[in-house]
């Protein structure tokens, strides 16, 4: 429903105090587009709202963090279990611009395998756990469309 939800221009603030802990997360974005002035009208709206929420603020998080460090970015790696959702991956490069390698879902998970792997002397440096991850997991590739 979200795939082929209407896109409003104006985006919710997906750091808003108002998303931190919410009783309900659905009357939340409701009540957020609602002060935006845009009213929803399904399920499939409402979600459509927060996973552009999501990519419009990775653009801004892109921005500022491409200022700090004085150099372009050139492209963006999702994990965790957000790369499931193929709205997300593909809206986060078209608002980015930038080319967006998605894998693994259980990026904490391998993290923290590679770092014990690290620790104990199984793997010699990143550049070996890197080639390990690569070998080991599938990874979708998303390049911007819009």
């Amino acid at each position: 429903m979200a795939l082929t939800a209407r896109s409003y221009e104006r985006k919710i603030d997906v750091e808003s105090e108002a998303f931190r802990k919410p009783r309900n997360m659905e009357k939340a974005i409701l009540s957020e587009t609602e002060s935006l002035g845009i009213s929803l009208q399904n399920r499939g709206e409402i979600v459509r709202a927060a996973i552009e929420g999501i990519a419009y603020q990775t653009e801004q998080t892109r921005r500022q963090l491409q200022s700090i460090i004085g150099r372009s970015i050139r492209n963006i790696r999702m994990v965790g279990g957000g790369i499931r959702n193929r709205l997300l991956c593909q809206l986060v490069s078209d608002y980015t611009g930038l080319p967006v390698v998605a894998g693994p879902a259980e990026g904490t998970a391998t993290g923290n395998i590679i770092v014990q792997m690290l620790g104990l002397g199984e793997l010699s440096d990143l550049s070996q756990a890197h080639d390990l991850i690569q070998r080991s997991f599938n990874f979708q590739e998303y390049t911007p469309e819009k």
